[in-house]
């Protein structure tokens, strides 16, 4: 599996498949997927999003077409492709910007666009997370405002780190982003916009963690 590399935008593509590592916030040791775009987000279609206007990838979707074609590709091959041949195409990427890149994947980031949107998506997901992790040491981490599938207790025991947006009663046993206007001036779990230098998404710690609103 061949691979560009777009130093500018710190993210590498495969020729062969509608995946990448990295993008404008994080770095190239993190891979990326994604079940939907924003059209397609389902926390956006039954009204778990009360942030729609502040959702930095709906300005990527309509500003940019081809960002829009790449989501579409992207969450359809997601969507389409079995669990097993995933995993290796995931496997056959990392190891190829290993060595055409020399870049050392770290983590796959879920849902840096729209949301998971079904079962089958999570037990795809965490048949990847547990592939990665076994074959390149590879941590998984993402987010959801699956609040019917958090009710139902879906994510539950899952191997990978879940940030969940809003519901603070899920603190404690997931990481939660609150997004407010009236932002905290100290203290250690806020986020700073700053991906490529925090590690408050990639692990487990059950806290609130304050979220600008960015308009």
């Amino acid at each position: 599996m061949r691979t560009i590399h777009n130093k500018h935008l710190r993210v590498v593509y495969s020729k062969n498949y509608p995946i990448k590592s990295g993008n404008t916030k994080i770095t190239e040791e993190t891979l990326c997927l994604n079940f939907s775009g924003f059209e397609k987000c389902v926390s956006r279609e039954k009204g778990y999003c009360k942030i729609e206007k502040y959702c930095y990838d709906r300005k990527s979707e309509y500003l940019w077409k081809k960002h829009l074609d790449y989501i579409n590709r992207h969450a359809a091959l997601i969507q389409k492709t079995g669990k097993k041949r995933l995993l290796d195409i995931y496997s056959s990427f990392t190891e190829n910007i290993k060595t055409e890149r020399n870049i050392q994947v770290k983590y796959l980031r879920f849902s840096e666009s729209g949301e998971i949107r079904t079962e089958k998506n999570i037990e795809k997901l965490a048949y990847i997370a547990v592939g990665l992790k076994d074959r390149f040491g590879v941590k998984t981490y993402g987010y959801t405002k699956r609040l019917d599938f958090l009710e139902r207790g879906l994510f539950d025991g899952m191997p990978f780190v879940l940030n969940v947006s809003d519901y603070e009663k899920y603190a404690g046993k997931f990481n939660v982003f609150k997004s407010t206007e009236n932002m905290p001036r100290k203290g250690k779990y806020i986020c700073r916009g700053k991906c490529a230098k925090c590690n408050l998404c990639k692990h487990t710690h059950g806290n609130v963690i304050w979220e600008p609103l960015r308009k």
